[in-house]
């Protein structure tokens, strides 16, 4: 199975013929050779990259999926605070490292919603169970409960 990685991006210009600003947020997908490069991108950093937009379904949150067709080039560096987040992310991996597989993924998903290195059959027993939102949410709440620890200390 090709590598694939599905993200929610904000887009800020769409280039069909002319350049067109707009402001909303749309599914990426990427598969093959191209999902590795999107894989280690920080939040907050500026890209462009080339592929085909879909308008999504109605009801859906996001206004289009994003199809690449390319990797992505860098265009401007994700925030100081992004690379603090991601260095941090980083170190609580590297911590992980002599893990087996599971708890390797699993800690780092409910620590700091980092899913990605969770096995396939760890992440479909989430979907069976529906416990992904433990990954997302429970991670997202410790890592902001710690970051106002952090500020208040």
């Amino acid at each position: 199975m090709p590598a694939r990685i599905d993200v929610l991006v904000g887009v800020r210009s769409v280039q069909p013929f002319a350049a067109q600003r707009l402001r909303t947020s749309v599914l990426l997908l990427a598969t093959g050779r191209e999902a590795h490069a999107w894989q280690h991108l920080l939040p907050s950093t500026r890209l462009e990259a080339t592929g085909r937009l879909v308008p999504a379904k109605p009801g859906d949150p996001t206004a289009a999926l994003f199809i690449t067709e390319s990797a992505p080039r860098v265009v401007g560096d994700a925030s100081p605070y992004q690379k603090w987040a991601g260095h941090l992310r980083a170190r609580l991996r590297d911590a992980c490292a002599g893990l087996p597989a599971g708890p390797r993924g699993l800690l780092p998903g409910l620590v700091v919603g980092d899913t990605g290195r969770l096995p396939p059959d760890l992440i479909r027993d989430f979907k069976t169970t529906e416990l992904t939102h433990l990954l997302a949410v429970s991670g997202t709440n410790v890592t902001i409960l710690l970051g106002a620890a952090l500020l208040a200390l």
